[in-house]
């Protein structure tokens, strides 16, 4: 005669016990990865940031040799190369009057520069700032000043699409 076992509850506890483990071990991976992906965006923001950074010291060296030693000749050709260079939404040269001297737009030039409002970061001399476009995006804007002695006699200003983040 064929008997049928019953379930008792020695077996049951077990499996609760190896359940109660995998789903634990499940949250764990899942932490784990939102974990990393946090320090991955992190990372990336620190890097753009970095890129920016060496885009406006390379730059205000170049506009600031430019300005004093061409009077500005080749400054729409460096302009358009940081643009390219470094995925720019715009670079400018703003002049110590408060206008913009050079512009990757250059329905821009001659216009008065708009200041930014809202925090601002400070790297040395580098500010970064949050920023909207009339289409309502968000960038980062980035200036630096630039010097011939103590005298400021301009502004770079890089903006970067926070998209590009």
């Amino acid at each position: 005669m064929l008997m049928l076992l019953q379930p008792t509850r020695s077996i049951e506890a077990p499996r609760r016990v190896v359940a109660l483990h995998l789903l634990s071990g499940l949250a764990s991976v899942v932490l784990l990865t939102i974990g990393l992906v946090q320090v991955v965006l992190a990372l990336r923001v620190e890097s753009v940031d970095s890129n920016a950074m060496t885009m406006m010291t390379k730059g205000a060296s170049l506009v600031s040799a430019d300005i004093r030693h061409r009077q500005g000749e080749r400054m729409a050709a460096l302009i358009d190369r940081f643009v390219l260079e470094y995925r720019l939404v715009h670079c400018a040269v703003i002049g110590p009057n408060g206008d913009y001297r050079y512009h990757s737009n250059p329905s821009m030039v001659g216009q008065t520069a708009i200041e930014p409002a809202g925090s601002v970061d400070q790297f040395g001399e580098i500010e970064k700032h949050w920023a909207r476009d009339e289409n309502q995006n968000v960038f980062h804007l980035y200036r630096m000043p630039i010097r011939s002695g103590d005298e400021i006699i301009a502004t770079l200003e890089g903006a970067v699409n926070k998209e590009d983040l």
